[in-house]
């Protein structure tokens, strides 16, 4: 039987798996006659192709089969062109197109579906080891099947039978091929060491002795979203593919007033507050988180001076595929998703209640808020900061994001937590520029939120939080 042993592996005389190519693949053909494999953003091109090469990769997109099927059928037609058939499966493989599948009767168990672009596969011994999941694997459904990945893993794997994900079950302890028999005796030892060989293989079991040192500070949730949102480990592509623009708008650059009870708020002195502030060193220097506030009310002065100069639109940009706006903090693709609610306990000027600002005609309109919801928001917050009271004035950040995702694919919910970062400094420097006291949150109760503006959650939530009030006398 000839093999290529870059294909098969230094392990087997015979590859033990059938081979695939993607679906949603196209063999394509240049004019100069030049015949490439096409698969989202890989391509793997092979010059001329002998027409009985080309059939047999074609056939390859319906259904898997087995490399010594197809090499038969090269040899019966045109057996000068097995080198060739080989050298073909060789180049799809390196380019991480050519998917193994491993067959049980004529159905498919599982199959290897690469993730990082630079993903070979190699088939690997599994013998005279316990075996056990990756503790940050996870299944999900597909139309397919069920697919079993796990941040940063290189492949995952498509299980399109019950025996297979019998096997991924069993495999949530440590188990050797010869436990994994017991446990599954529909398959025999030899179909259990090659679903091994490929779970190995993508990276999604570890020996063991070696699970104990995989990843051992991170949160599963964390892992995922770091890998999901970084190139490297993505599984899709990242950046703005604008994927919501078949959908609809992006929605508009300013919310709509969510109420006909308005403030209009005083504005800012720009001129008088460059002549003024201090140097920007001596205001960082000075920067620092403040939980306890003074005695003397913020005013409406103060606060419409401070959020003036954070987050009002300065102006609108339509020179895109959607309108954009400049703010005096900084957002990927001007997007500005993010929204500004200030929940009010004691400032000269504003009753106490929950506002939300609107940038573009700097007002703060007042929100229903009959079971004085909001209240518990500032107790979250006195609680979480360690503060002795309820901040003056807390300002929550919320999240619209269909304005991000609407652009950005992967790396959209990582835009997100950016942009709270980065107001958040605003917020801080302007109110030690102000002479005020500030104090970010690490979190909040983004549930209370939602009851207290009636907002879903899958589309606008809580994303930050910031206390704002006067210094104490002594500061």
């Amino acid at each position: 039987m000839l093999t290529d042993p870059k294909i098969a592996g230094p392990q087997t005389c015979v590859f033990p798996y059938a081979w695939a190519l993607a679906e949603d693949g196209t063999l394509q053909r240049a004019p100069s006659g030049e015949v490439s494999f096409v698969h989202g953003q890989r391509q793997a091109a092979f010059g001329n192709l002998p027409p009985e090469i080309e059939t047999a990769i074609s056939s390859l997109t319906t259904r898997p089969r087995a490399q010594e099927d197809l090499i038969a059928e090269i040899v019966e037609s045109a057996p000068d062109q097995v080198p060739v058939l080989l050298m073909t499966l060789s180049r799809l493989s390196d380019c991480g197109l050519l998917r193994p599948v491993l067959c049980y009767g004529d159905d498919a168990l599982a199959t290897l579906v690469p993730v990082r672009p630079d993903f070979v596969f190699r088939h690997a011994t599994v013998d005279g080891a316990s075996w056990e999941l990756d503790r940050f694997a996870a299944l999900t459904p597909a139309d397919d099947g069920m697919h079993l990945h796990a941040p940063g893993a290189p492949a995952k794997i498509l299980l399109r039978h019950r025996h297979g994900a019998a096997v991924v079950h069993a495999l949530a302890s440590a188990r050797s091929p010869g436990d994994l028999v017991e446990r599954v005796p529909e398959l025999d030892g030899e179909l259990i060491a090659r679903l091994l060989s490929l779970l190995c293989a993508a990276g999604l079991v570890v020996s063991h002795d070696e699970l104990a040192q995989t990843q051992p500070h991170w949160q599963q949730a964390d892992l995922w979203f770091h890998t999901h949102s970084r190139r490297g480990y993505a599984q899709r592509p990242l950046g703005a593919m604008f994927s919501g623009a078949t959908a609809g708008s992006p929605g508009p650059v300013v919310k709509p007033a969510m109420s006909d009870n308005w403030i209009d708020l005083p504005r800012a002195d720009l001129n008088a507050a460059r002549s003024t502030d201090a140097r920007f060193a001596e205001v960082l220097e000075r920067r620092q988180s403040h939980r306890a506030f003074g005695a003397t009310l913020l005013s409406i002065e103060d606060l419409g001076a401070f959020l003036y100069r954070c987050a009002r639109v300065r102006a609108l940009v339509d020179d895109r595929a959607y309108v954009a706006s400049s703010r005096p903090t900084p957002s990927g693709g001007a997007c500005h998703e993010l929204e500004i609610y200030a929940a009010v306990t004691a400032c000269a000027g504003i009753d106490p209640g929950l506002y939300h600002f609107a940038p573009d005609n700097h007002r703060l309109y007042r929100l229903p808020d009959e079971a004085e919801t909001h209240k518990g928001l500032l107790l979250d917050a006195q609680t979480s900061s360690g503060a002795p009271a309820p901040p003056p004035v807390l300002f929550i950040l919320s999240a619209r994001f269909g304005r991000v995702m609407w652009k950005y694919d992967g790396i959209a919910y990582a835009l997100v937590l950016k942009h709270v970062g980065v107001m958040m400094q605003t917020m801080y420097l302007t109110a030690t520029a102000m002479g005020l006291g500030g104090c970010a949150l690490g979190g909040g109760d983004s549930v209370r939120f939602a009851e207290a503006t009636g907002l879903d959650w899958r589309q606008e939530s809580s994303v930050g939080e910031f206390m704002l009030g006067r210094l104490p006398e002594e500061a």
